[in-house]
């Protein structure tokens, strides 16, 4: 195969993007292929963990999309049966809450249309001793020494090249959305979790108008329901959070998302020849620790470092992934066993489990948060070795 490309990214998210630009700063050749039509404006909030910001400050672009999200000086855990729990101050460098999307635009901002190409499908990859070859829908044909399958939860790179995954529902479903409030919280710098029996709600700002919210409740998988109805459910289900109702209903019903929580049961096979996994499509997480843009944002970092010592190898490849496995793997079952405690429906469960957490040491609570908040990417004292 002729190599027209050093790399090529299937899926243009936050993670494909991310691992482009790391590809680019290291004077690599990269194409994104993406099958939505331009840059995806649906989604919700998500908050940038100090790990997933100093990937982006390995990028030089903090500083130009720190100021697209809001900072959160400190986030506030509470239930409805026994108050507030405990109290995490996100200082020095806060928390930084913002909308997805300008997340997104961030990345994707300088790439032309000759660094990513959208409205792609997929029709087949192959790949041999020199390179990997990518047919499109159309016909085409595209060549390059290394591809990277950044395609989500539902890879298709991972289901044409890689054994079968493991897909788990975690008995858990929600609702999320984005609506205008300005000043309906008393400390705009503070977000909050409650739990509350069966069910979860969180929030916090991500400008100086908006703010994003979360609520989560046990059902069974691959419910449907209509705008309406989705907004009904959720307002029966802020009963248990009476002082926070206004935030559901002031959004419009067409804006509330309703997306099944699971995950990949974990496994460490990331690389198969010339073609590796990243972000979901290799480790994708419950969402109960908000570490999953920022995973995506480690494997692109760690990707980048390994390209740049041994070039577009497969051994590049295999230095990411162990680099990157032994954290991504922990994130992953830390989520899954993380959510078992949030919904609990028994008193006498939910008064055990509010105390233990409130008694939890504080150096116990921070040697947690370093691990998470720690990049695992090939540098020096790296939390992995």
């Amino acid at each position: 195969m002729g190599q027209d490309w050093d790399l090529i990214i299937i899926g243009g998210g936050i993670g494909g993007l991310s691992a482009a630009r790391f590809m680019r700063k290291s004077g690599l050749k990269t194409l994104v292929l993406e099958r939505s039509p331009g840059l995806n404006e649906v989604g919700a909030g998500l908050q940038l963990a100090p790990n997933a910001q100093a990937a982006l400050r390995a990028l030089d672009l903090w500083h130009e999309l720190a100021p697209r999200g809001w900072t959160l000086n400190q986030v506030q855990l509470r239930s409805t049966r026994s108050g507030e729990l405990t109290r995490m101050d996100a200082k020095p460098d806060g928390l930084v809450a913002m909308h997805r999307a300008q997340l997104q635009k961030g990345l994707a901002q300088g790439f032309t249309e000759a660094g990513i190409r959208f409205a792609v499908t997929i029709q087949g990859i192959t790949q041999d001793r020199d390179g990997v070859r990518v047919t499109l829908a159309n016909g085409e044909t595209l060549d390059c020494k290394l591809l990277i399958g950044a395609d989500g939860l539902r890879s298709q790179v991972r289901s044409l090249l890689f054994p079968p995954v493991t897909h788990r529902y975690s008995g858990t479903s929600s609702y999320r959305g984005i609506v205008s409030a300005p000043g309906f919280l008393k400390d705009p710098h503070m977000g909050a979790e409650i739990w509350g029996p069966g069910c979860r709600l969180g929030y916090s700002q991500i400008n100086s108008e908006d703010i994003y919210w979360y609520l989560t409740f046990d059902a069974p998988a691959h419910e449907t329901k209509t705008p309406s109805e989705r907004r009904t459910h959720a307002l029966e289900l802020m009963k248990h959070f009476p002082d926070e109702s206004p935030i559901i209903a002031r959004t419009p019903p067409e804006r509330i998302i309703h997306t099944d929580i699971g995950d990949i049961k974990p496994t460490d096979h990331w690389v198969e020849g010339r073609v590796a996994l990243l972000g979901d499509a290799a480790h994708a997480t419950t969402p109960n620790l908000g570490q999953g843009a920022a995973q995506a944002l480690e494997d692109a970092w760690a990707l980048g470092l390994a390209l740049q010592k041994a070039g577009p190898e497969p051994s590049a490849l295999a230095a990411y992934r162990d680099v990157r496995r032994k954290k991504a793997l922990w994130i992953v079952q830390q989520s899954w066993s993380f959510q078992s405690v949030c919904h609990l429906k028994s008193a006498w469960q939910q008064s055990l489990r509010d105390f233990a957490v409130k008694h939890t040491p504080a150096a116990i609570r921070k040697s947690g948060l370093n691990r998470i908040y720690t990049p695992a990417v090939g540098l020096e004292g790296d939390a992995h070795a």
